[in-house]
């Protein structure tokens, strides 16, 4: 069985550990690299803070249907594009039929 994980700042991580997630709280993108590159494995769906997203482009594609892991980005308060927003409305969607 495939694993979950929460990998982000750590103020934007900590909650996720109540809902039964790992948590991988870092503070650069060299610490996102290097937990993103062990977890390839073990893991089915690994929730990034948009903060990351540029290493996510970079080094980690969004992986295609049938692939895992699954890269989901987490909204960030702090930035404006609001990708990681647009990612969970259409994960949402999808899973309930309609947009909540």
């Amino acid at each position: 069985m495939y694993k979950m994980a929460v990998v982000g700042e750590p103020w934007a991580v900590w909650g996720f550990a109540a809902l039964g997630l790992l948590i991988y709280p870092v503070h650069t993108e060299k610490e996102v690299q290097d937990i993103l590159k062990a977890m390839q494995e073990d893991y089915g769906i690994i929730f990034v803070t948009e903060t990351f997203l540029k290493i996510v482009e970079e080094k980690f594609q969004f992986r295609g249907a049938g692939r895992f892991p699954k890269i989901c980005l987490i909204p960030n308060h702090k930035q404006r594009r609001q990708l990681g927003r647009t990612v969970i409305r259409g994960v949402v969607r999808k899973a309930v039929g309609f947009e909540i």
